[in-house]
């Protein structure tokens, strides 16, 4: 069995994500391994809820626990 990574993400109002990703509760996002590129088309997330601040505090609007 896969090992469960709690962390934290930032959202807009409308849950799009500050690459333009948009989200919905409860949905289950992936992407394949070859073709993932770092900030174009992967998901980051912070470990730590106040991490967060560190990098969208303008721009939060929503934050959610992801798995």
């Amino acid at each position: 069995m896969d090992k469960v990574i709690y962390g934290y993400k930032a959202f807009d109002k409308n849950l799009k994500s500050i690459l333009g990703n948009q989200f919905e509760i409860g949905k289950t996002y992936e992407i394949e391994e070859d073709n993932l590129k770092i900030r174009i088309n992967g998901f980051h997330f912070c470990e730590d809820v106040y991490d967060i601040f560190k990098y969208y505090r303008p721009k939060i609007h929503k934050m959610r626990r992801i798995i």
